[in-house]
């Protein structure tokens, strides 16, 4: 997994990044507005208030914070699997790491999608609210299709096939890592590794599943289970801060290294 998820996920990255810069480089003259806006909208009451009358700030806020968490998995826990079976020299480094990981998927990936969207004016904001408020969002006018039209208005036909190669790596990468995460919480649970496969007839089959069910039926069971998740993992980080902080201090960083 971990040979496959090195070659594709660089690869995936560079793609995306590199052609979502040139979208933006292609309408620069429209990304000092579209980052205002995204701070006014931010910071001022008329976010609240476009909002009251249809699609509410704590929609905004579960939905904001969901697909935030899906993104980076931070404090679900998850993540945490993957990186203690890493080879690193102290654990405050992986932990270095993982901070980086939910950096880059948020900051720098989910910015350059944003600025890709907003610059290419593809999304307009009006018209989105208005759909919001009287129930006639369709698919074209979130996720990938807008990711999709947002690439066209630079690479042409090519837009929609750049983007779709990217979900194809990302989606493909997702579930090796899920797959594994499953894995090592079942062995942990059982002891022992005699479930493997038949957890992996289940996985498949949910994969499927989940392929051809309604997306907002998966989407809200996928924001379920990682609120389950979060919950425990979230006490229990609360209770390792103090070895945490040891373990940054110079003398546990010395003790590692000599070890």
């Amino acid at each position: 997994m971990g040979r496959v998820s090195e070659k594709l996920v660089p690869a995936m990255a560079v793609l995306f990044l590199s052609t979502g810069m040139a979208v933006i480089w292609a309408h620069a003259e429209s990304v000092l507005p579209a980052l205002r806006e995204i701070v006014t909208c931010a910071l001022t009451p008329r976010a609240a208030l476009g909002g009251a009358s249809g699609y509410t700030v704590s929609a905004a806020l579960r939905y904001g914070v969901a697909r935030g968490v899906f993104t980076n998995e931070a404090g679900v826990g998850s993540s945490a699997m993957a990186h203690a079976a890493a080879d690193a020299d102290f654990p405050a480094q992986e932990g270095f790491w993982g901070i980086f990981e939910v950096f880059f998927a948020t900051m720098v990936v989910c910015t350059v999608t944003a600025l890709t969207i907003l610059t290419s004016g593809v999304y307009d904001p009006a018209a989105a609210l208005s759909a919001l408020e009287q129930g006639t969002v369709t698919g074209e006018m979130t996720g990938a299709p807008l990711s999709a039209a947002a690439f066209s208005t630079v690479f042409g036909q090519a837009g929609g096939l750049i983007v779709a190669v990217c979900l194809l790596l990302f989606a493909f990468t997702s579930l090796l890592g899920w797959s594994y995460y499953g894995e090592r919480g079942l062995a942990h649970l059982t002891g022992d590794n005699r479930l493997r496969r038949p957890f992996r007839l289940v996985f498949l089959l949910a994969v499927a599943a989940g392929s051809v069910g309604e997306v907002g039926a998966v989407w809200a069971l996928s924001d379920l289970c990682d609120g389950l998740m979060a919950l425990p993992n979230l006490l229990a980080v609360a209770i390792l801060a103090p070895q945490a902080r040891r373990e940054m201090t110079p003398s546990g960083l010395k003790r590692r290294k000599a070890r």
